[in-house]
C-alpha cells in the first residue's frame, strides 16, 4: 500500500483528500476517473493495478484467513472482554 500511496503523491494526488472530488459530485451523477482526476490519470491507474497485483490479498500461496483465525485464537480473551465492555447497543 505504501507503493500505491507513493504513486499517488508523486502524481499530485493527496491520498487523504482522494475522495473530495468524488464527494463534490451531485447525487446520481455519473463519472469516471478521467472526469474526476483528469484525462492523464489512465497511466497512473495502470501502475496502481500493477502494484495491486502484488498485494497480500492476491497471493496464491498465502491464505489470509489463516492469519486472521490465528490472531483471533491468540487474542480471543481480550477480544471477548472488549466486546462485553463495549456492546453495540
Amino acid at each position: 500500500m505504501n507503493e500505491v500511496k507513493s504513486l499517488l503523491i508523486s502524481n499530485g494526488i493527496n491520498p487523504s483528500r482522494l475522495r473530495e472530488k468524488v464527494n463534490e459530485l451531485s447525487l446520481y451523477q455519473l463519472a469516471n476517473s478521467s472526469n474526476i482526476h483528469g484525462n492523464d490519470i489512465s497511466e497512473l491507474l495502470n501502475e496502481i493495478c500493477s502494484q495491486a497485483d502484488s498485494l497480500y490479498l492476491y497471493r496464491d500461496n498465502a491464505n489470509i484467513f489463516d492469519n486472521l483465525f490465528n490472531y483471533l485464537e491468540e487474542n480471543k480473551v481480550s477480544l471477548n472482554d472488549y466486546i462485553r465492555k463495549n456492546p453495540l447497543n
